[in-house]
């Protein structure tokens, strides 16, 4: 389900809200897009789901994906690029999860979408019930300490999905991962 999410995050915002609350049966759905970053906020009665955009190889989302600059957070240092990209749609989507008091938030992305989703989670630890974190295709988002940091607050809560050799998943070098891979070889097998 969290990779047709990650998937419908690339459609415009009608095709977005009408699959979330026909197709889907999902009873909202609010499609942010704001300064090259697009994501939906979509909700059932049990849970809330963030889905995010990945690259889509305009000038914006690629400046985003190369600034390899660092940025140190309270959760740890991690790629500015990817917080910078978080950061425009973080108190629009604050404003519209306090609409789902007490319901579990699950995030997902791929690829920049996969990197904005850990950032989502490590900016809302404390703050909102963040479930579990799926990503596919995604960079390398932190330093050590984020490593840690996310290691320590989501045990078991994040899953990433890596196809073959994707080269996004292995960038930047510099940076490091979180969570449990699962990778296709190129049969498609896990």
């Amino acid at each position: 389900s969290l990779a047709l999410a990650s998937r419908l995050a690339y459609a415009n915002r009608g095709a977005v809200e009408s699959t979330t609350r026909g197709q889907w049966g999902l009873k909202s759905c609010v499609f942010i897009d704001a300064d090259d970053t697009q994501c939906f906020v979509a909700s059932s009665h049990t849970a809330v789901l963030v889905a995010f955009r990945g690259t889509e190889r305009v000038l914006a989302d690629w400046l985003a994906d190369l600034n390899v600059f660092s940025t140190d957070r309270a959760y740890g240092t991690v790629h500015r690029g990817f917080r910078s990209a978080f950061g425009v749609v973080d108190t629009q989507l604050r404003t519209e999860l306090t609409r789902f008091p007490g319901q579990p938030v699950l995030l997902t992305g791929h690829s920049l979408g996969g990197a904005l989703a850990m950032i989502a989670a490590a900016e809302w630890r404390g703050v909102f019930d963040v479930k579990s974190v799926y990503t596919y295709g995604q960079p390398a988002v932190g330093r050590a300490n984020f490593v840690g940091f996310m290691n320590q607050h989501y045990t078991g809560k994040l899953l990433r999905v890596v196809n073959n050799d994707d080269i996004v998943a292995r960038v930047p070098p510099t940076y490091s991962h979180v969570g449990r891979l699962i990778r296709f070889d190129a049969g498609g097998h896990a």
